[in-house]
């Protein structure tokens, strides 16, 4: 067994002949690396423009490459001859997210595209440079050996019905013979070679399985049910992984067909994740090991097929194969891949994870009650020795954030002209300002904190004059101040697809429903992100400044209209990966994918973690995602052992006293639904997925909870909604018996983020995630403009 690589590997291996092909996120700008096996040589690719995904045939190599103009993104698929070291051009698409994946064999390049007016599988030449389309519209992720083409693609359904997709075989000889093989709501992966394919899926009956497919004698047959996936074959070798359910153990098992013997070349090995990606011309296996313990390190491995019983641990190689360990200094954050990174090169030892909370003034509650520059104030006068109560009460809450949670990020929310409190005719409430928003961030670098700012618009998505003004106002001021690295984001929307919104027809999207059901928000919706993005950047270019990171958040958890059924994981994921075209082909609005720079998702009461795989196996998604709000921090039951209302609800009132106890994160009735039991397993989702970070929402509980219709009880106090409550109380009663818990004390879910938070530092004390943070407040001197 060899070990090639321990590097930043943020993108799937190629296996071509005698050459092993990766996207690499060693350096900043993500880069791809060859290696060859017969001279054990590693050597750089000389791609630019951050490629997404690569291909090969062992003599050229292919990617997708995405290229910004002044208004907007397009994509090319670029090429590099491995003889004469030429770069090429093979085809451009004319938007941004225009190419889905990619396969080369024999001189031929098979690219799926996804522009509305050229939607199909096709075939570059690379001899004579022809371009034929062979696959539907709906074609995607191409795979091919001598003889056979296969590919999947959707099939019709109904409106926001599950998915299901069917696998296809074709003949490449005479282009006769397309089959289709299975049908199937979770088709994984699958692989051709010879006269077998082979492929893995989820069967009616919910069993994984690998099936080995005869193409000669049209015959299936299963070869694995222990929750099998990603099969590679050469001949009549297949390998397979096998994982446990819910845990992150990985066996690595070799069948083959003439003897039908199965035996595992990997045995089971926790907590690491292992993927085969194909065989060499020598017939040995290439496979990649990711350690599951939050640092996502990725190695590559070449192993012969004799050896068994290998075993992998949380335990990292003890040096790095093939890179540099110069460590280069950056203020801001940036991502390359599926992570952030604070400094350079993008090596795992310089991985950032975004561990936030969103923060307010308890008094001032979320949204549109927060970040109003008068009730953020007054700050300090000149000369003044003594901070205000503003300020006190800012450290406070800053301080549990960051000495107690461990967070490194607050998310708050933020108005741009336009939006309620620029139109509110009460004089108390004055325009958030831009200098606000900076002094708040100068407030929490105290703490060693970055803020999250999301843009509210107010439910308008026009993209004025005084709202660019506004944004290039805001940049320019970190910027002239050296400050742009206290913004660790900027989200152009909290939740992009959930605003109240009343089309012509076919109805109106209000409440709980999912907005994006109609078209003509979506195309308003992802058109303010790609405005706010272009403004953003293109004040940065002028400053010469690296422009902070875009994102937009996204609710999993809206209903479809006439339905009322909860937003399937394929529908909600589609959002971020559609363009919107008029029946000319037109473009109307690109995706919100192209138009950000990580993906953000909020989860609450759903706990399944399907959306994560959705997006790389359907989209071959391999960007950050960041889990941007998971929650329920609640309250606990009430004297009688009930929730006092049953959308909040922390756990039985002994999680105040023990946090830990089992009883608080059971997963049986009644507390299967508890707050407790929601965010550990959300951050069990995180622990087992190559996140890029997340958010607990939120940090304390609203002032506006202990009064009279804090629970919906009495319309005319204007709080006719259940109230969020955060991870430390404020003390008071909530929905008449809940326990009274001192002001600034943690809840059972702020000691279980606390644990998590700091997991990762070897020198922290978890006992110190059970105990009460001390009521003094640490109040450091502001650093002044």
């Amino acid at each position: 067994m060899r070990l090639i690589t321990d590097t930043a590997i943020v993108g799937h291996p190629v296996v071509a002949r005698n050459y092993l092909f990766w996207l690499d996120g060693r350096h900043l700008n993500r880069a791809i690396y060859g290696y060859n096996l017969k001279t054990e040589q590693e050597f750089l690719i000389p791609a630019q423009h951050r490629p997404r995904f690569v291909a090969s045939d062992g003599t050229i190599v292919a990617w997708i490459e995405q290229r910004d103009s002044a208004f907007s993104s397009y994509e090319l698929i670029r090429g590099y001859d491995l003889r004469t070291k030429h770069i090429f051009t093979f085809v451009t698409a004319t938007s941004a997210a225009g190419f889905g994946t990619l396969a080369m064999h024999n001189g031929q390049l098979y690219y799926t595209r996804r522009d509305q007016d050229q939607r199909g599988l096709y075939v570059y030449t690379v001899a004579t440079g022809q371009i034929q389309q062979i696959g539907p519209g709906k074609a995607e992720e191409p795979v091919v050996d001598d003889s056979f083409l296969l590919w999947n693609h959707e099939n019709p359904r109904e409106r926001y019905a599950t998915p299901s997709r069917s696998l296809y075989l074709r003949q490449l000889e005479n282009g006769a013979g397309t089959t289709m093989l299975t049908g199937t709501r979770n088709l994984i992966s699958y692989a051709v070679d010879g006269k077998y394919a082979v492929w893995s899926h989820t069967s009616t009956t919910g069993t994984q399985q690998v099936v080995l497919y005869d193409i000669d004698r049209q015959e299936h047959k299963i070869i694995s049910m222990d929750m099998a996936e990603y099969p590679v074959i050469a001949g009549d070798v297949i390998a397979w992984v096998n994982r446990q359910d819910d845990l992150d153990t990985s066996t690595l098992s070799v069948y083959n067909s003439n003897t039908g013997f199965t035996d595992d070349l990997v045995v089971a090995s926790s907590p690491v994740r292992i993927r085969p990606w194909g065989f060499t011309e020598q017939n040995e296996l290439v496979f990649t090991v990711t350690r599951a313990t939050g640092s996502g390190l990725s190695e590559l491995y070449v192993s012969n097929l004799q050896t068994r019983g290998m075993h992998f641990t949380s335990q990292f190689p003890s040096e790095s194969a093939n890179h540099e360990t110069e460590q280069l200094s950056t203020d801001q954050i940036f991502k390359d891949g599926s992570f952030f990174y604070d400094r350079l090169p993008a090596t795992p030892e310089n991985r950032w994870a975004l561990q936030g909370v969103q923060f307010h003034i308890p008094e001032h509650g979320i949204n549109s009650w927060q970040f109003i520059s008068n009730r953020y104030g007054p700050l300090r006068s000149p000369g003044q020795a003594s901070p205000t109560p503003e300020e006190r009460e800012r450290a406070f809450w800053m301080q549990r954030a960051s000495s107690y949670l461990g967070a490194n990020t607050l998310r708050v929310f933020t108005s741009v002209p336009g939006s309620a409190e620029y139109e509110s005719p009460d004089p108390s409430i004055q325009p958030i300002e831009v200098e606000t928003i900076y002094d708040f961030a100068r407030e929490a670098e105290q703490y060693d904190l970055r803020l999250g700012l999301v843009v509210n618009n107010g439910n308008n998505f026009e993209m004025t004059t005084e709202r660019r003004d506004w944004l290039r106002e805001l940049i320019t001021l970190f910027h002239e101040n050296d400050a742009l690295h206290l913004i660790a984001y900027i989200s152009a929307d909290n939740e992009i697809n959930n605003h109240p919104y009343n089309p012509p027809e076919p109805g109106r999207c209000q409440g709980s429903e999912d907005c994006y059901a109609y078209d003509e928000y979506a195309i308003s919706a992802n058109n303010w992100v790609h405005d706010v993005r272009n403004v953003i950047r293109g004040v940065s270019n002028e400053l010469g400044a690296t422009p902070p990171l875009i994102t937009v958040g996204l609710s999993s958890e809206r209903t479809i209209p006439e339905t009322e059924e909860t937003i399937s994981t394929e529908t909600m994921v589609d959002h971020f990966f559609r363009q919107y075209t008029d029946g000319g082909g037109n473009l109307l609005a690109a995706s919100l994918d192209s138009g950000i720079d990580f993906i953000s998702t909020h989860r609450y009461g759903e706990v399944d973690d399907s959306f994560f795989s959705t997006f790389g196996n359907k989209y071959a998604y391999i960007e950050s995602i960041v889990l941007e709000e998971f929650g329920w921090p609640t309250d606990p039951l009430n004297n009688e052992g009930q929730p006092a209302s049953p959308n909040w609800q922390e756990g039985p009132a002994i999680c105040r006293e023990d946090p830990f106890n089992a009883a608080c994160f059971s997963d049986a009735p009644p507390f299967l639904d508890t707050a407790s039991h929601i965010v550990e397993v959300l951050i069990e989702h995180q622990r087992r997925n190559t996140y890029a970070g997340g958010t607990a929402f939120m940090l304390t509980d609203m002032a506006q909870k202990d009064r009279v219709g804090g629970c919906g009880t009495s319309p005319e106090d204007g709080f006719t909604f259940d109230l969020f409550t955060g991870l430390f109380a404020i003390g008071g009663e909530y929905c008449d018996g809940t326990t009274t818990t001192q002001r600034g004390f943690p809840k059972a879910t702020a000691s279980r983020v606390c644990l998590y938070y700091h997991e990762d530092d070897p020198s922290f004390d978890v006992n110190r995630c059970t105990r009460v943070p001390s009521a003094e407040g640490v109040y450091l001197p502001l650093v002044r403009r």
